[in-house]
Protein backbone atom coordinates (compact mmCIF):
# COMPACT_ATOMS: atom_id res chain seq x y z
CA UNK A 1 0.00 0.00 0.00
CA UNK A 2 1.44 3.63 -1.20
CA UNK A 3 0.92 7.01 0.42
CA UNK A 4 -1.45 8.32 -2.86
CA UNK A 5 -3.97 5.38 -1.73
CA UNK A 6 -3.83 5.20 1.67
CA UNK A 7 -4.74 8.89 2.03
CA UNK A 8 -7.51 8.98 5.45
CA UNK A 9 -10.44 9.57 3.84
CA UNK A 10 -12.35 9.59 7.00
CA UNK A 11 -11.13 12.83 8.38
CA UNK A 12 -12.42 15.07 5.53
CA UNK A 13 -15.98 12.77 4.51
CA UNK A 14 -18.77 14.00 5.66
CA UNK A 15 -20.48 10.74 5.54
CA UNK A 16 -18.90 7.29 6.53
CA UNK A 17 -20.25 4.23 6.60
CA UNK A 18 -18.84 0.25 6.14
CA UNK A 19 -20.65 -2.02 4.09
CA UNK A 20 -19.81 -5.35 2.46
CA UNK A 21 -16.59 -4.70 3.69
CA UNK A 22 -15.77 -1.72 2.05
CA UNK A 23 -15.90 2.04 3.74
CA UNK A 24 -18.25 4.20 2.68
CA UNK A 25 -16.99 7.95 2.11
CA UNK A 26 -18.69 10.71 0.75
CA UNK A 27 -17.13 14.02 -0.60
CA UNK A 28 -17.98 17.85 -1.57
CA UNK A 29 -14.85 19.30 -2.52
CA UNK A 30 -13.32 16.91 -4.86
CA UNK A 31 -10.02 18.29 -4.32
CA UNK A 32 -9.02 16.68 -1.57
CA UNK A 33 -9.36 13.06 -3.62
CA UNK A 34 -7.05 14.50 -6.35
CA UNK A 35 -4.07 12.06 -5.55
CA UNK A 36 -6.22 9.34 -4.51
CA UNK A 37 -8.45 9.63 -7.96
CA UNK A 38 -5.50 10.18 -10.55
CA UNK A 39 -3.35 6.79 -9.21
CA UNK A 40 -6.74 5.18 -9.64
CA UNK A 41 -7.42 6.44 -13.28
CA UNK A 42 -4.03 6.06 -13.91
CA UNK A 43 -4.31 1.86 -12.76
CA UNK A 44 -8.05 0.85 -13.12
CA UNK A 45 -10.88 1.76 -15.52
CA UNK A 46 -12.51 4.91 -16.18
CA UNK A 47 -13.93 6.59 -19.40
CA UNK A 48 -12.84 9.99 -19.93
CA UNK A 49 -15.89 11.26 -18.60
CA UNK A 50 -15.05 10.01 -14.84
CA UNK A 51 -11.10 11.30 -15.27
CA UNK A 52 -10.47 13.88 -12.59
CA UNK A 53 -9.69 17.00 -15.19
CA UNK A 54 -12.77 16.66 -16.56
CA UNK A 55 -15.10 17.14 -13.47
CA UNK A 56 -12.43 19.42 -12.29
CA UNK A 57 -12.56 21.71 -15.09
CA UNK A 58 -16.22 20.98 -15.66
CA UNK A 59 -16.95 22.21 -11.56
CA UNK A 60 -14.83 25.48 -11.93
CA UNK A 61 -16.48 26.26 -15.29
CA UNK A 62 -19.93 25.08 -14.92
CA UNK A 63 -20.78 23.69 -11.86
CA UNK A 64 -20.16 25.99 -8.98
CA UNK A 65 -21.62 28.99 -11.10
CA UNK A 66 -24.89 26.78 -10.89
CA UNK A 67 -24.50 25.91 -7.51
CA UNK A 68 -24.15 21.92 -8.25
CA UNK A 69 -22.75 20.22 -5.56
CA UNK A 70 -20.69 17.04 -6.15
CA UNK A 71 -21.27 14.41 -3.86
CA UNK A 72 -18.30 11.52 -4.61
CA UNK A 73 -18.38 8.66 -2.97
CA UNK A 74 -15.15 6.78 -2.53
CA UNK A 75 -15.56 3.17 -1.26
CA UNK A 76 -12.11 1.61 -0.12
CA UNK A 77 -10.70 -1.31 2.43
CA UNK A 78 -10.35 -1.02 5.60
CA UNK A 79 -6.58 -0.60 4.99
CA UNK A 80 -7.15 2.26 2.78
CA UNK A 81 -7.25 0.56 -0.60
CA UNK A 82 -9.56 2.17 -3.10
CA UNK A 83 -11.91 0.19 -4.83
CA UNK A 84 -14.08 2.91 -6.68
CA UNK A 85 -14.72 6.78 -7.02
CA UNK A 86 -18.37 7.23 -8.18
CA UNK A 87 -18.73 11.03 -8.83
CA UNK A 88 -21.92 12.01 -8.49
CA UNK A 89 -24.01 15.70 -7.74
CA UNK A 90 -26.47 16.88 -6.06
CA UNK A 91 -28.60 19.43 -8.59
CA UNK A 92 -32.21 21.16 -7.77
CA UNK A 93 -34.43 21.86 -10.72
CA UNK A 94 -38.13 22.98 -10.17
CA UNK A 95 -38.32 22.35 -6.68
CA UNK A 96 -36.60 18.67 -6.92
CA UNK A 97 -33.15 17.47 -5.82
CA UNK A 98 -31.40 15.38 -8.61
CA UNK A 99 -28.50 12.87 -7.67
CA UNK A 100 -26.67 12.30 -11.23
CA UNK A 101 -23.54 11.82 -12.87
CA UNK A 102 -21.09 14.57 -11.82
CA UNK A 103 -20.62 16.97 -14.72
CA UNK A 104 -23.92 15.67 -16.64
CA UNK A 105 -25.23 16.16 -19.28
CA UNK A 106 -21.51 17.06 -20.33
CA UNK A 107 -20.16 13.88 -18.90
CA UNK A 108 -21.80 11.34 -21.60
CA UNK A 109 -21.97 8.19 -19.57
CA UNK A 110 -22.98 7.13 -16.24
CA UNK A 111 -19.90 4.66 -14.75
CA UNK A 112 -17.01 5.04 -12.38
CA UNK A 113 -13.32 4.95 -11.97
CA UNK A 114 -12.49 1.29 -10.97
CA UNK A 115 -10.14 -0.52 -9.46
CA UNK A 116 -9.37 -3.39 -12.55
CA UNK A 117 -9.75 -6.46 -10.36
CA UNK A 118 -12.25 -5.39 -8.14
CA UNK A 119 -14.48 -4.46 -11.58
CA UNK A 120 -13.41 -7.48 -13.12
CA UNK A 121 -14.10 -10.10 -9.65
CA UNK A 122 -16.83 -8.74 -7.16
CA UNK A 123 -18.07 -5.42 -8.68
CA UNK A 124 -21.63 -6.80 -9.95
CA UNK A 125 -22.18 -8.56 -6.74
CA UNK A 126 -21.08 -5.62 -4.11
CA UNK A 127 -23.15 -3.38 -6.06
CA UNK A 128 -26.29 -5.35 -6.61
CA UNK A 129 -25.69 -5.65 -2.76
CA UNK A 130 -24.78 -2.66 -1.71
CA UNK A 131 -26.26 0.37 -3.99
CA UNK A 132 -29.14 1.59 -1.31
CA UNK A 133 -26.15 1.80 1.01
CA UNK A 134 -24.58 4.06 -0.92
CA UNK A 135 -28.25 6.03 -1.74
CA UNK A 136 -28.77 6.02 1.94
CA UNK A 137 -25.12 7.67 2.13
CA UNK A 138 -26.09 10.44 -0.15
CA UNK A 139 -27.09 14.02 0.94
CA UNK A 140 -31.23 14.44 1.21
CA UNK A 141 -32.30 14.23 -1.89
CA UNK A 142 -35.46 13.00 -4.43
CA UNK A 143 -34.56 11.17 -7.50
CA UNK A 144 -31.66 9.38 -8.38
CA UNK A 145 -31.25 9.42 -12.01
CA UNK A 146 -28.38 7.75 -14.21
CA UNK A 147 -28.40 8.25 -17.94
CA UNK A 148 -26.47 6.44 -20.15
CA UNK A 149 -24.72 3.96 -18.15
CA UNK A 150 -23.29 1.75 -20.62
CA UNK A 151 -23.92 -1.83 -20.80
CA UNK A 152 -19.57 -2.38 -20.56
CA UNK A 153 -16.50 -0.31 -20.32
CA UNK A 154 -13.34 -0.96 -22.08
CA UNK A 155 -14.67 -5.04 -21.94
CA UNK A 156 -15.82 -4.62 -18.41
CA UNK A 157 -19.62 -4.98 -17.48
CA UNK A 158 -20.50 -1.96 -15.60
CA UNK A 159 -21.66 -2.71 -11.81
CA UNK A 160 -24.17 0.39 -11.88
CA UNK A 161 -26.73 -1.77 -13.68
CA UNK A 162 -27.05 -4.36 -10.94
CA UNK A 163 -29.62 -2.24 -8.84
CA UNK A 164 -31.39 -2.45 -12.11
CA UNK A 165 -32.11 0.23 -15.47
CA UNK A 166 -34.15 -0.72 -18.48
CA UNK A 167 -32.54 0.23 -21.80
CA UNK A 168 -32.11 4.40 -22.75
CA UNK A 169 -32.88 6.64 -25.81
CA UNK A 170 -29.40 5.67 -27.06
CA UNK A 171 -26.30 3.34 -27.86
CA UNK A 172 -23.35 3.99 -28.54
CA UNK A 173 -20.75 2.54 -31.07
CA UNK A 174 -17.18 1.42 -30.87
CA UNK A 175 -14.56 0.76 -33.48
CA UNK A 176 -11.06 -1.10 -32.95
CA UNK A 177 -8.51 0.93 -34.77
CA UNK A 178 -5.24 -0.93 -35.54
CA UNK A 179 -2.03 0.29 -37.27
CA UNK A 180 -2.77 -0.01 -40.87
CA UNK A 181 -5.49 2.39 -41.70
CA UNK A 182 -5.61 0.92 -45.21
CA UNK A 183 -5.62 -2.26 -44.32
CA UNK A 184 -8.65 -1.19 -41.94
CA UNK A 185 -10.26 1.17 -44.67
CA UNK A 186 -10.59 -2.22 -46.80
CA UNK A 187 -11.97 -4.03 -43.84
CA UNK A 188 -15.33 -1.35 -43.85
CA UNK A 189 -15.52 0.01 -47.49
CA UNK A 190 -15.91 -1.99 -50.87
CA UNK A 191 -13.23 -1.90 -53.56
CA UNK A 192 -15.98 0.19 -55.46
CA UNK A 193 -16.76 2.79 -52.42
CA UNK A 194 -13.27 3.13 -52.62
CA UNK A 195 -12.86 3.93 -56.06
CA UNK A 196 -15.44 6.43 -55.24
CA UNK A 197 -14.41 8.22 -52.52
CA UNK A 198 -10.81 8.86 -54.38
CA UNK A 199 -12.59 10.57 -56.68
CA UNK A 200 -14.39 12.93 -54.23
CA UNK A 201 -11.11 13.23 -52.72
CA UNK A 202 -9.23 14.31 -55.70
CA UNK A 203 -11.98 16.95 -56.49
CA UNK A 204 -11.46 18.53 -52.84
CA UNK A 205 -7.80 18.22 -52.96
CA UNK A 206 -7.56 20.50 -56.18
CA UNK A 207 -10.31 23.04 -54.48
CA UNK A 208 -7.67 24.59 -52.88
CA UNK A 209 -4.63 24.22 -50.40
CA UNK A 210 -5.59 21.31 -48.10
CA UNK A 211 -4.59 21.03 -44.14
CA UNK A 212 -5.66 18.40 -41.79
CA UNK A 213 -4.45 18.11 -38.19
CA UNK A 214 -4.60 19.41 -34.27
CA UNK A 215 -3.90 23.06 -33.44
CA UNK A 216 -0.33 24.08 -33.13
CA UNK A 217 -0.96 26.51 -30.38
CA UNK A 218 -3.47 27.21 -27.72
CA UNK A 219 -4.33 30.30 -29.80
CA UNK A 220 -4.95 27.97 -32.64
CA UNK A 221 -7.14 25.73 -30.38
CA UNK A 222 -9.11 28.38 -29.12
CA UNK A 223 -9.64 29.45 -32.73
CA UNK A 224 -10.96 26.10 -33.85
CA UNK A 225 -13.04 25.51 -31.07
CA UNK A 226 -14.58 28.96 -31.52
CA UNK A 227 -14.95 28.57 -34.99
CA UNK A 228 -16.41 24.79 -34.33
CA UNK A 229 -19.22 26.03 -32.27
CA UNK A 230 -20.41 28.60 -34.70
CA UNK A 231 -20.72 26.29 -37.69
CA UNK A 232 -22.46 23.36 -35.19
CA UNK A 233 -24.99 25.82 -34.20
CA UNK A 234 -25.71 27.48 -37.68
CA UNK A 235 -25.75 23.56 -38.42
CA UNK A 236 -27.94 22.63 -35.87
CA UNK A 237 -30.30 25.28 -36.72
CA UNK A 238 -31.40 23.85 -39.69
CA UNK A 239 -32.96 20.91 -37.95
CA UNK A 240 -34.67 23.07 -35.53
CA UNK A 241 -31.99 22.50 -32.42
CA UNK A 242 -31.19 25.91 -30.81
CA UNK A 243 -28.70 27.07 -28.10
CA UNK A 244 -27.32 23.38 -27.50
CA UNK A 245 -24.55 24.61 -25.28
CA UNK A 246 -24.40 27.67 -22.78
CA UNK A 247 -21.39 30.10 -22.87
CA UNK A 248 -20.99 28.45 -19.96
CA UNK A 249 -20.63 24.96 -21.49
CA UNK A 250 -18.44 26.46 -24.55
CA UNK A 251 -15.77 27.91 -22.05
CA UNK A 252 -15.75 24.38 -20.29
CA UNK A 253 -14.32 22.41 -23.34
CA UNK A 254 -12.33 25.25 -24.03
CA UNK A 255 -10.49 25.09 -20.53
CA UNK A 256 -10.07 21.51 -21.22
CA UNK A 257 -8.04 22.25 -24.05
CA UNK A 258 -5.28 23.76 -21.79
CA UNK A 259 -5.35 20.02 -19.90
CA UNK A 260 -2.30 17.64 -20.67
CA UNK A 261 -2.19 14.59 -19.73
CA UNK A 262 0.55 11.73 -19.09
CA UNK A 263 -0.64 10.51 -22.56
CA UNK A 264 -0.53 14.18 -24.18
CA UNK A 265 -3.64 16.55 -24.96
CA UNK A 266 -6.83 15.51 -22.99
CA UNK A 267 -8.75 17.60 -26.02
CA UNK A 268 -7.87 16.83 -29.31
CA UNK A 269 -9.65 19.40 -31.82
CA UNK A 270 -8.77 17.30 -35.44
CA UNK A 271 -9.29 20.30 -38.16
CA UNK A 272 -9.38 20.54 -41.73
CA UNK A 273 -8.46 23.80 -43.13
CA UNK A 274 -9.17 24.76 -47.25
CA UNK A 275 -7.08 27.96 -47.54
CA UNK A 276 -6.75 28.62 -44.30
CA UNK A 277 -10.14 28.36 -43.30
CA UNK A 278 -11.52 26.14 -41.10
CA UNK A 279 -14.12 23.39 -43.01
CA UNK A 280 -15.04 20.71 -40.63
CA UNK A 281 -13.60 19.72 -36.93
CA UNK A 282 -13.59 16.86 -35.41
CA UNK A 283 -13.32 16.99 -31.57
CA UNK A 284 -12.97 14.75 -29.01
CA UNK A 285 -11.13 13.30 -25.59
CA UNK A 286 -8.07 11.16 -25.30
CA UNK A 287 -7.95 9.10 -22.40
CA UNK A 288 -7.13 5.36 -21.93
CA UNK A 289 -5.58 4.95 -25.29
CA UNK A 290 -8.93 5.33 -26.89
CA UNK A 291 -10.50 8.64 -28.70
CA UNK A 292 -13.49 9.66 -27.04
CA UNK A 293 -15.69 11.67 -29.82
CA UNK A 294 -17.39 14.74 -28.58
CA UNK A 295 -18.36 17.49 -30.86
CA UNK A 296 -18.32 17.64 -34.69
CA UNK A 297 -18.85 20.70 -37.23
CA UNK A 298 -19.23 21.28 -40.95
CA UNK A 299 -18.80 25.02 -42.13
CA UNK A 300 -21.49 25.98 -44.13
CA UNK A 301 -19.32 26.71 -47.56
CA UNK A 302 -19.02 25.64 -51.22
CA UNK A 303 -17.09 23.36 -50.17
CA UNK A 304 -19.91 21.39 -48.28
CA UNK A 305 -20.73 19.55 -51.61
CA UNK A 306 -16.99 17.77 -51.65
CA UNK A 307 -17.92 16.17 -48.89
CA UNK A 308 -14.84 17.97 -46.41
CA UNK A 309 -16.71 15.85 -43.19
CA UNK A 310 -16.31 12.67 -44.48
CA UNK A 311 -13.08 13.44 -45.57
CA UNK A 312 -11.57 14.88 -42.21
CA UNK A 313 -12.87 12.06 -40.75
CA UNK A 314 -11.13 9.45 -42.72
CA UNK A 315 -8.26 11.25 -42.36
CA UNK A 316 -8.50 11.48 -38.54
CA UNK A 317 -9.33 7.88 -38.18
CA UNK A 318 -5.78 7.80 -40.26
CA UNK A 319 -3.74 9.67 -37.81
CA UNK A 320 -4.91 8.00 -34.82
CA UNK A 321 -4.14 4.37 -36.61
CA UNK A 322 -0.53 6.09 -36.94
CA UNK A 323 -0.24 7.19 -33.46
CA UNK A 324 -1.46 3.91 -32.11
CA UNK A 325 -4.44 4.12 -30.73
CA UNK A 326 -6.69 1.24 -29.75
CA UNK A 327 -10.01 2.33 -30.33
CA UNK A 328 -13.00 5.33 -30.84
CA UNK A 329 -15.92 5.31 -28.78
CA UNK A 330 -18.40 7.45 -30.99
CA UNK A 331 -20.56 8.25 -27.71
CA UNK A 332 -24.37 7.96 -27.74
CA UNK A 333 -26.21 8.18 -31.19
CA UNK A 334 -27.01 6.26 -34.63
CA UNK A 335 -25.61 8.41 -36.99
CA UNK A 336 -24.97 6.73 -40.35
CA UNK A 337 -21.01 7.18 -40.15
CA UNK A 338 -21.29 5.11 -36.88
CA UNK A 339 -23.04 2.57 -38.40
CA UNK A 340 -20.50 2.37 -41.19
CA UNK A 341 -17.56 2.13 -39.17
CA UNK A 342 -18.16 0.83 -36.09
CA UNK A 343 -17.37 -3.16 -35.19
CA UNK A 344 -19.77 -3.25 -32.00
CA UNK A 345 -22.77 -1.90 -30.41
CA UNK A 346 -22.84 -1.28 -26.85
CA UNK A 347 -26.30 -0.91 -24.87
CA UNK A 348 -26.94 1.95 -22.85
CA UNK A 349 -29.15 1.79 -19.47
CA UNK A 350 -31.38 4.30 -17.63
CA UNK A 351 -31.63 4.00 -14.22
CA UNK A 352 -33.83 6.34 -12.35
CA UNK A 353 -35.57 5.75 -8.29
CA UNK A 354 -37.61 7.65 -6.50
CA UNK A 355 -35.86 8.38 -3.14
CA UNK A 356 -38.74 10.77 -1.23
CA UNK A 357 -42.21 10.86 -1.72
CA UNK A 358 -41.63 14.58 -3.24
CA UNK A 359 -39.87 12.14 -6.59
CA UNK A 360 -42.23 9.61 -7.36
CA UNK A 361 -44.19 12.00 -9.76
CA UNK A 362 -40.19 13.41 -11.25
CA UNK A 363 -39.00 9.81 -11.44
CA UNK A 364 -41.74 8.52 -13.00
CA UNK A 365 -42.27 11.24 -15.71
CA UNK A 366 -38.41 10.36 -16.25
CA UNK A 367 -38.65 7.34 -16.97
CA UNK A 368 -41.89 8.00 -19.14
CA UNK A 369 -39.95 10.51 -21.40
CA UNK A 370 -36.69 7.95 -21.50
CA UNK A 371 -39.22 5.14 -22.75
CA UNK A 372 -41.32 7.37 -24.90
CA UNK A 373 -37.66 8.83 -26.70
CA UNK A 374 -36.24 5.10 -27.34
CA UNK A 375 -39.49 4.03 -28.92
CA UNK A 376 -39.73 7.25 -31.06
CA UNK A 377 -36.09 6.94 -32.11
CA UNK A 378 -36.42 2.80 -32.90
CA UNK A 379 -39.47 3.74 -34.99
CA UNK A 380 -38.67 5.28 -38.41
CA UNK A 381 -41.95 7.23 -39.30
CA UNK A 382 -42.32 8.55 -35.61
CA UNK A 383 -38.93 9.65 -36.10
CA UNK A 384 -39.46 11.57 -38.83
CA UNK A 385 -43.02 13.14 -37.97
CA UNK A 386 -40.87 14.55 -34.61
CA UNK A 387 -38.11 15.83 -36.82
CA UNK A 388 -40.80 17.59 -38.61
CA UNK A 389 -42.87 18.78 -35.37
CA UNK A 390 -39.77 19.95 -34.40
CA UNK A 391 -38.49 22.27 -37.56
CA UNK A 392 -42.09 23.47 -37.27
CA UNK A 393 -42.01 24.49 -34.22
CA UNK A 394 -38.80 25.80 -34.80
CA UNK A 395 -40.12 28.37 -37.36
CA UNK A 396 -38.75 26.09 -40.36
CA UNK A 397 -40.47 24.21 -42.94
CA UNK A 398 -40.02 20.55 -42.95
CA UNK A 399 -38.46 19.30 -45.98
CA UNK A 400 -39.39 16.01 -47.78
Amino acid sequence: MNAASAIPFALEATALRLVGGLRLSVYHDITNLEGAWRQLQDRGIASAYQTFDWCHVWLRTVGTPRGIEPCVVVGETVFGDVRFILPLQLRRKFGCSIIEMLTAPQGAYAFGVFNRSFLAESAKDWFSQHMPDIVAALPSHDVLRLADAPAEICGFANPLLACGSFLAANQSHIMELQPDFQTLLEKKRTSETRRSLRKRDNKLEAAGQLEFGLPQSMSDATNVLTTMFADQEQRLAESGVHNLFSEQERQFVCNLADVTTPEGPLLRPYALRIQGEVQAVLLGAYYGNTYWALISSLADTNYRKLSPGDYALRAMFKSLCEDGTGKIDFAAGDSAYKLHWSDKMVPLHFVVRASSLQGLLPALLMMICEKCKRVVKQTPMLRQAAFAVRKLFAGKKPTA
